[in-house]
């Protein structure tokens, strides 16, 4: 089994995670399918009402994932 170097595995995790949070403006392209689509500009786009809305009946809304995501990054 090849072993990937500690350097290069930190670097790709961190530019991933820029990237998911964050999102890309570059023209080399994408770990996603959607350029320009990150996390943050994604829920900057939906009002508070709008967030704390269900989709349907008893469904999550999208403010309630955006506090797990709060949550989890607190550990």
């Amino acid at each position: 089994m090849k072993t990937i170097n500690q350097d290069d595995f930190t670097s790709s995790l961190f530019a991933l995670l820029k990237e998911t949070f964050e999102g890309t403006n570059t023209a080399f392209g994408t770990m996603y399918l959607d350029q320009g689509t990150g996390f943050f500009d994604t829920i900057d786009k939906v009002d508070a009402e709008k967030a704390s809305r269900s989709v349907r009946e008893g469904d999550t809304t999208i403010a309630a994932h955006c506090e797990h995501v709060c949550f989890i990054s607190n550990f």
